[in-house]
């Protein structure tokens, strides 16, 4: 279920935990472009790119997930707000 407010929470908790867990910001950044929220996943996505310049797609496509279509969307929502900034 594509609960947009819920995965924003759980990735604020996590950062507020680890402010680096790249993969908590990944998924933050695209559930806040899901949610229309397009200028606070732009200044999420400018602190990703500050904290993880080298970041590849391919580390979430390392992510074993049984159905390869999860990594798609997963990199779809991050690639949606790359391009909204």
């Amino acid at each position: 279920v594509e609960d947009w407010p819920a995965a924003i929470a759980t990735a604020e908790r996590s950062l507020n935990l680890s402010p680096s867990y790249f993969y908590a910001r990944f998924l933050k950044i695209g559930a806040l472009i899901r949610s229309g929220r397009h200028d606070e996943a732009e200044r999420e996505l400018a602190i990703f790119m500050t904290r993880h310049p080298d970041f590849s797609e391919q580390r979430i496509r390392w992510i074993p997930f049984v159905d390869p279509a999860k990594n798609n969307f997963l990199i779809a929502n991050f690639d949606r707000a790359k391009s909204a900034a």
